[in-house]
């Protein structure tokens, strides 16, 4: 992985879940707009599908810990009982 690589991925992995979404609201109307080159469609595209996977990813992730925290209340819940 080179260098360039690596420092996109973690500006990625720092961007805000609402920053992900407010980016892809952002590509949504360009593309939807009829003024895209060619060229830029593929890009555009590009980042979209990025992004979704990110956001999928978080939801994955925040479920995750969700279901934890609530394993854990429960867990302690019956310590008390």
């Amino acid at each position: 992985m080179s260098e360039d690589t690596s420092q996109a991925t973690k500006q990625e992995e720092a961007q805000k879940f609402s920053e992900l979404m407010a980016e892809l609201k952002g590509l949504l109307s360009r593309l939807e707009s009829d003024d895209v080159e060619l060229d830029e469609l593929a890009e555009l595209l590009t980042r979209a599908a990025q992004l979704v996977q990110q956001g999928r990813s978080r939801i994955r992730e925040t479920q995750l810990q969700v279901r934890e925290i609530f394993a854990e209340m429960e867990d302690a819940d019956e310590d008390e009982a």
